[in-house]
Formats: structure tokens, sequence, C-alpha cells
């Protein structure tokens, strides 16, 4: 999976997914956080129905009831980054924060109460990445048949469920990298494979062949009766990823994806 084209930040369910599993998808979105934390802005270049209440789903599991200020029309001076340094230019949805604000240019997953009812949101606990135990690189790497050159806890979801991330040998001129989700003996992989080593941009734009797991958040997740979704996040030089993924053991499946553009500033 590389990300070497701009795409507009996308709001619609996967079509890889059952018909009856995308209507239950109406309105989920993403937007981000202007510099003050205070204000939320679902880019989108035309007007859509939001006629429903959303919440803005934290990290700690909270959710946050947001005061919709309306649609606003695109600025003469958008730069079409979506940065904070251009939120006041970008066409969209604002919403504000009337019981606080949130980090300035945070991505976040805002839904509507249809959604949330059949979800339990979970607290994600983010840290610094460190290495995995023996033990745990062991069983990936039987599990994928491939040898683990790096390896990084990444957060820890509660129920004592794990995101960690590992970096494979390159095998047969491929490279590969992925999201592990631990939940006791399972384990569920989302890929990124990258291009030659050779190249200057292996898994995103401009990484230099490096593969970063600070560049990566879970910034939310959720209980289902089906399983477990998680939210991440994944910046480059030019952009942040996002997706709404869910465990369908033993590989995440994308839900709902976007992209938020924003190089050069």
């Amino acid at each position: 999976m590389r990300f070497c084209l701009c795409f507009a930040l996308l709001l619609l369910g996967s079509t890889a997914r059952a018909e009856d599993t995308e209507m239950s998808l109406q309105g989920v979105f993403f937007g981000f956080t202007d510099s003050s934390g205070e204000l939320i802005l679902i880019h989108s270049p035309m007007q859509m129905d939001l006629s429903g209440n959303l919440s803005a789903v934290l990290s700690t599991g909270e959710l946050v009831c947001l005061e919709s200020l309306g649609y606003r029309e695109n600025g003469s001076e958008n730069n079409h980054r979506q940065t904070v340094y251009n939120f006041d230019n970008l066409p969209g949805y604002l919403f504000g924060l009337p019981d606080g604000k949130i980090a300035s240019g945070r991505t976040l997953l805002l839904a509507e109460a249809g959604f949330l009812e059949e979800r339990t949101s979970l607290s994600v606990t983010g840290h610094p990445p460190v290495p995995l135990e023996e033990d745990l690189v062991a069983r990936i790497e039987e599990t994928r048949g491939r040898p683990v050159a790096e390896s990084w806890s990444l957060a820890g979801i509660e129920s004592g469920i794990s995101i960690v991330m590992v970096r494979f040998e390159p095998g047969d001129s491929t490279n590969i990298a992925s999201l592990v989700l631990v939940n006791g003996d399972e384990l569920v992989f989302e890929d990124y494979i990258g291009g030659p080593m050779n190249d200057c941009s292996v898994w995103r734009v401009d990484d230099g062949g490096v593969f970063d797991p600070a560049c990566f958040r879970i910034i939310a997740a959720f209980q289902t009766p089906q399983g477990l979704e998680i939210v991440r996040t994944w910046m480059g030089a030019e952009g942040e990823s996002v997706a709404l993924l869910e465990d369908n053991g033993p590989v995440f499946r994308e839900v709902l994806t976007g992209y938020r553009y924003w190089a050069p500033l």
C-alpha cells in the first residue's frame, strides 16, 4: 500500500462490504480540528445530508457531542491543503466543541447515533514505539512464514488487546510491514507493501526507505457484536491516511478510508 497520489477525504464506506453493512455505515465521517482545537471540519466540496447529530469519538473512549455550525463555502484563498493553516478556507461542515477542545490539527472519527448504538467505544493508550518481546515476534514469524527485521509495540486497548507493528525481512524484492492486532491467541494483520529498497519512496512518498512506526496512531476502537474495529492514522511527508478497520481475522478489512493532503504547505 503506497500513497503517492493526492486524494480528497473520502466519506463513503468500502464497496467491498455487503449491502446491509454498507447501509449501517451511513453517518460516519472523518474530520479534523483547527489550530485552537475548538472547531472540527468535515471537508466536503459539496453539500450533503447531515441532518443527524454527530459525536466525536476520542481515543479515551469518550464520545463528545458536537454543535453544528452549518456548511461553509469554499474560500477565495483556499490552497486545497487540509491543514490548520488552511482551515478557514476549506469548504465543508463546521462543528463546535461546547465542552472544551481537542489537540490542534487532529484527525477524528465523527459518527451519528445509529452507528454508535451497536458499538462500545474502547479506551486506547498509545505510547512511544518499543521493541516487542521475543516470544511474540516468534509467533508473528511462524504465522506469516517470514522473518521479522524490526518490531514495535504501538498501543494498548482495554481488555488486554495490543496493537503492534513489524517490518519483515525483504523477500523476493518485496518489502512488507504490518500493523498487527494481538488479542489473546488471535493475530490480525494490515499489510503495507513497499517498493524496491533502492527507491527513495518505499512505503510513502519521500520516506527514504525507512518504515517509521511513530507515524501511526490508533485514534479510536470499538467492540461490536461481530468483533473489534480500530481507527488508525498514518502520517507521511505529503499527508495522512486514515482508515476504519474491521477485525476480519486473519486480516483487517478496510471499512472506511480517507486522506488529508497537506504538502507543500
